[in-house]
C-alpha cells in the first residue's frame, strides 16, 4: 500500500471514529414519515370478570408503505394474523377478537336486544367509520405519524368515551404534556395556556383527549399539522393550537410556549426604566401620565426637567379646570395625581392655587366609586402622611378609619377582593393589600383580612408562578401581586406560598418581558404594552428593588421629601397616620392616552385599567 493510500485510510478511520461524537439532527417529520403507532387495549373487561388479559397489551410502531392498511398494520403489531379474529361486515372487515377476547365477551344483552360488547378502532383517538381494511395509505386514510388504537368496549363505546349518537360540539376532556408546566391547570372551559418547558427541551409530546371520541382532534403549529403520536418541535414563542371539531364547529385551544431561562432581575429592571424614561418626552411629561412619572421618580430615574414639565402641565390643567376636583365622578384621579406629586417630593395642597387633597375629604365622593377608590385614597393620603382636610358642609368627613372599614367591608367571603361576584381575583386583592399594609401590625381586623388575602392569592396563583384575571394570564396581575408582597415585607423569591413548581412571581413577570422593548400584556400577542404592562411591571420591579435594598416601600414616599429642601415644612403632615409601611395598587391609569400621543384631561383612571384587565 502506497504512502498516500495509507494517509487516506488514516483520515477515513479518524472520520469513522469521530462520527458518533457528533449529534445528527433528525426532524420530527422524518422520524414518523413511514411509521404508525399501534395500541391494543382492554380497560373495560377485567380478569376478575373472566377476561384472559386486561390493560394495554400492545404498544408499538409499525413501518408502512403504499400497500399498507389498518388490518396489515394490526396483524404485524400483534405478531401475526393468528392472534386476530377478522370478520366481514357491512362497512368492510372488522376485528371480532384479539388475543382471546372476542365480541360479546363480558357484555350483556341491552335495551336493543343484542350484546354490544366488542372491539372498536380509532385513528388519532377519533373513532373510525370505515372497515379497518379500508383504512389505507392508498386511500389517504392512513399515513405516517398516525395512531391506530384497538379498544375493547362492553357497551358499544360510552365506557371508553365514544357516543355515536351525540353530535353536539364538545371540548377536550384532558390534556397531558410530556414535559413542562401548563398554566393555568387544564380545564375544558379554558382555551388559552402557557407552557413553560425546561431550557434544554426542544420538543414535546401532547396527548389531547376529546370528551367524545366522535370528535376530531388535530394539532397545529402555524400551518403544519402534527399527529397524535408525534413529538412536536418547540421553542420560546411557539404557538401550538389544538382543534377539537365535530365537523361543523370547533373549539380551539392555544398553548404559548416559553423556555425557563436564567433570571436577570437587575438587568430587566434597568432596561424597563430606560424604556419608561425614554418615553417621557416633552409631549408625554404632562398631566394624565402619572404612573410613568411616579415609576421613574420612585426609581430615581426622573430627570428634573421631566418633573418640571409635568408639574407645569398639571398647574395649567388645574387652573383651566378651575377646581381641585380633577374629575367629578372618579376620586381615583385626584389620588393618582397626589401619588405622582409625592413621588416627586411635591406637596399636593397648593397646585396652581388649588388643594388636590380637598376632594378626598368628602367620603361620599370616594364611596361613589366604590372600594377601589377607598384603596387609592388611602394610598394617596398615606404616601406622605397627609392630614385630611375638613369636609365641605353637608358631606361625610373622610377618615382613615372609614376608608379602612370600606375596604374591609368589600372583602370576599373566603378572603380577598374582587370587582364583581364573591371570588377573589388578583388585581383588586393586591390593591387592597397595598392600601392596608401600613395598618397590618396595629389593627387586628386588618391583619386578619390581609392574611386571608394572602391565602387567596396563593390559592389562585398559576402553576408557572403568574396570575390571571378574567381568564387571561397577564403581566399586570402578576406585577400587582409582586408589588403587594414586597410592600408587606414578603420575599417573593423565597416564600413558599408564592412559589409554584419552582417558579416565582418574579420569574413569571420576566416571561412577559421583551428585552429592550418592555412588557406585553399576555402571550396571545407579541405587541409591547407600554401604558399598562410596562408601567405596572416597572413600578413592581421598583418595589422589589426597594425591598431588596431595605429602602422605603414604594408608596412610603416620605423619603422623597427628605431630598427636597424646604418642602417638608410646607407639607401638612398628619399626626394620626399609622406607620410607614407602604405598598402599591393598580386599577387606575390614564397613561394610555398619553402614550398614544393624545392630550389628557381629567380621566377616570380606575375604569380604564379595569376595562383593560377585563380584556
Amino acid at each position: 500500500m502506497g504512502k498516500n493510500m495509507k494517509q487516506w485510510m488514516a483520515v477515513i478511520m479518524v472520520a469513522v471514529l469521530l462520527i458518533p461524537l457528533f449529534r445528527i439532527p433528525v426532524w420530527a417529520e422524518d422520524t414518523y414519515e413511514n411509521r404508525v403507532h399501534v395500541i391494543v387495549e382492554n380497560t373495560t373487561f377485567g380478569t376478575a370478570a373472566g377476561a384472559p388479559w386486561e390493560g394495554r397489551r400492545v404498544e408499538t410502531w409499525v413501518t408502512i408503505d403504499e400497500t399498507s392498511t389498518g388490518l396489515t398494520v394490526l396483524e404485524e403489531a400483534v405478531g401475526g394474523a393468528g392472534n386476530l379474529d377478522v370478520q366481514d361486515g357491512y362497512y368492510g372487515k372488522y376485528i371480532n377478537g384479539i388475543f382471546g377476547i372476542a365480541a360479546g365477551d363480558g357484555g350483556s344483552v341491552g335495551d336493543y336486544g343484542y350484546n354490544p360488547a366488542g372491539w372498536l378502532y380509532a385513528i388519532n383517538n377519533t373513532m373510525a367509520s370505515i372497515g379497518i381494511d379500508q383504512c389505507s395509505v392508498a386511500a389517504g386514510t392512513l399515513s405516517g405519524g398516525d395512531e391506530l388504537s384497538l379498544l375493547y368496549s362492553l357497551d358499544g363505546g360510552p365506557d371508553i368515551g365514544y357516543d355515536w349518537s351525540d353530535t353536539s360540539q364538545k371540548a377536550l376532556k384532558s390534556l397531558a404534556i410530556s414535559t413542562g408546566v401548563l398554566s393555568p391547570a387544564f380545564s375544558s372551559g379554558i382555551t388559552d395556556y402557557t407552557l413553560t418547558i425546561p431550557a434544554e427541551a426542544d420538543s414535546i409530546l401532547v396527548t389531547a383527549e376529546a370528551e367524545n371520541m366522535s370528535e376530531t382532534v388535530t394539532m397545529w403549529v402555524e400551518e403544519r399539522e402534527y399527529k397524535r403520536a408525534m413529538n412536536i418541535p418547540v421553542s420560546t414563542g411557539t404557538r401550538l393550537q389544538i382543534r377539537c371539531s365535530n365537523g361543523t364547529e370547533e373549539t380551539v385551544y392555544s398553548l404559548y410556549v416559553k423556555k425557563a431561562e436564567a433570571l436577570d432581575t437587575a438587568g430587566m429592571y434597568q432596561d424597563v426604566l430606560r424604556v419608561i424614561s425614554n418615553g417621557l418626552t416633552e409631549e408625554s411629561c404632562v398631566y394624565g401620565n402619572e404612573w410613568a412619572i411616579m415609576t421613574a421618580a420612585r426609581a430615581g430615574a426622573l430627570k428634573q426637567e421631566q418633573a418640571d414639565a409635568y408639574y407645569r402641565s398639571l398647574e395649567e390643567a388645574v387652573q383651566e379646570l378651575g377646581s381641585g376636583t380633577l374629575d367629578s365622578r372618579y376620586a381615583t384621579t385626584n389620588a393618582r395625581v397626589i401619588l405622582a406629586l409625592s413621588a416627586m417630593g411635591k406637596i399636593p395642597s397648593d397646585v396652581g392655587g388649588y388643594n388636590l387633597l380637598q376632594p378626598l375629604a368628602d367620603m361620599d365622593y370616594i364611596a361613589g366609586q366604590g372600594a377601589n377608590a377607598a384603596m387609592y385614597a388611602l394610598l394617596a393620603l398615606d404616601s406622605n402622611q397627609y392630614e385630611i382636610p375638613a369636609a365641605p358642609a353637608g358631606t361625610t368627613q373622610t377618615t382613615r378609619e372609614g376608608l379602612i372599614q370600606m375596604i374591609l367591608n368589600a372583602e370576599c367571603t373566603g378572603g380577598g377582593w374582587t370587582w364583581s361576584g364573591d371570588t377573589a381575583e388578583p388585581d383588586l386583592t393586591a390593591n387592597a393589600l397595598q392600601a392596608l399594609t401600613p395598618y397590618y401590625n396595629t389593627n387586628p381586623s386588618v391583619k386578619e383580612a390581609v392574611d386571608r388575602g394572602l391565602q387567596a392569592l396563593s390559592a389562585i396563583q398559576n402553576p408557572d408562578g403568574s396570575f390571571s384575571n378574567w381568564g387571561i394570564e397577564n403581566a399586570c396581575s402578576t406585577a400587582q401581586v409582586l408589588t403587594a408582597l414586597t410592600g408587606l415585607g414578603i420575599d417573593p423569591a423565597s416564600d413558599n406560598r408564592f412559589i409554584k413548581n419552582g417558579y416565582t412571581v418574579i420569574q413569571a413577570l420576566d416571561d412577559f418581558y421583551v428585552k429592550g422593548s418592555g412588557f406585553r400584556y399576555d402571550f396571545s400577542s407579541d405587541d409591547i404594552d407600554l401604558p399598562f404592562s410596562t408601567i405596572q411591571a416597572g413600578y413592581a420591579l421598583a418595589a422589589y428593588h426597594r425591598f431588596t435594598k431595605g429602602q422605603n416601600q414604594l408608596y412610603d414616599m416620605t423619603d422623597a421629601f427628605l431630598a427636597q429642601p424646604g418642602t417638608t415644612e410646607e407639607a401638612s403632615v398628619s399626626t394620626t397616620a399609622a406607620g410607614k409601611d407602604r405598598s402599591p395598587a393598580t386599577g387606575d391609569s390614564a397613561a394610555v392616552v398619553i402614550w398614544l400621543g393624545l392630550a389628557m384631561a381629567a380621566m377616570a383612571g380606575s375604569v380604564v385599567v379595569l376595562r383593560r384587565n377585563r380584556r
